[in-house]
């Protein structure tokens, strides 16, 4: 089984995290991200455009596995299948802010 991933704090109130979500031809392939930290005030004044995955249906509880600096997150279902969706099977999908594992 996987280390379990440690959240550290943010270096600042001014910073947020978003994860950058790793290809994978094969759909049903573990996901696998890495977390990176933005200044709110920088993305739009430096070109970094990140989108957002918020919800609320569903579990709220992690079941499913996410492996970050290839250590384990549990995310909820609802989370998983989204991540499934937008993971493209060649290219980095870059800079998403999902609640479930960037708070």
């Amino acid at each position: 089984m996987a280390e379990k991933y440690t959240y550290h704090p943010l270096s600042s109130a001014r910073r947020t995290r978003v994860i950058i979500l790793q290809p994978n031809p094969n759909r049903n392939a573990d996901l696998r991200c890495t977390l990176v930290e933005l200044l709110f005030d920088a993305p739009a004044a430096e070109g970094l455009v990140y989108n957002a995955l918020s919800y609320k249906q569903g579990a709220n509880t992690g079941t499913r596995p996410l492996f970050c600096h290839d250590k384990l997150i549990l995310i909820p279902p609802n989370c998983e299948s989204a991540l499934r969706h937008l993971r493209h099977p060649r290219k980095v999908v870059a800079l998403l802010w999902v609640d479930a594992i960037c708070i």
